[in-house]
This record gives C-alpha cells, sequence and structure tokens, in this order.
C-alpha cells in the first residue's frame, strides 16, 4: 500500500475536492460554544464587579462609589500583607 513513488501514501479510494457553495451546519458551531462559554463568564464578572464598586440594588445602593475600597484599604494589616512576598 505505501510505496516510495506515493511517498509513503497509498492510492486514494476516491478524489479529494474541497466542499464548494455555503458553509452550512456546523459552520457556526465555534461561535455558539465561545457564547456558551463566555456570556456565563462575563455575568458573573458583571456580577462580581458591580458590588464591588458599591452598587447593591438589593440594600438600596445604585450609585457607584469607591467607598468598598477605601474600607477595603482601612483595614488592619492590608498594606502589610500586599507587601509581605
Amino acid at each position: 500500500m505505501d510505496d516510495a513513488h506515493h511517498r509513503g501514501v497509498g492510492t486514494p479510494l476516491h478524489p479529494v475536492t474541497p466542499r464548494r457553495g455555503p458553509r452550512r451546519g456546523l459552520a457556526a458551531a465555534p461561535w455558539l460554544t465561545v457564547a456558551a462559554f463566555a456570556l456565563p463568564v462575563g455575568t458573573g464578572l458583571v456580577g462580581t464587579l458591580l458590588p464591588a464598586f458599591g452598587i447593591l440594588p438589593a440594600l438600596g445602593r445604585t450609585e457607584p462609589s469607591l467607598a468598598p475600597w477605601r474600607e477595603l484599604v482601612a483595614q488592619p494589616g492590608f498594606a502589610t500583607a500586599c507587601a509581605s512576598r
């Protein structure tokens, strides 16, 4: 089956030609897969970042602020913990 004339490849059973015409079927699969994974991750990031900037509608806080970050930095030992290796 393999020989030097065919450079290690056997004779094909039928000619292999590229498909012509519009791409159908699984053409959208990569985009759907990316969306299926990216949308929940993006939603989770937004759900994490909103409270980090003080937006907590359940508690009546709807205005963004840096107060949560100021409270974090004001904690005793925070600077030491950030500086330690």
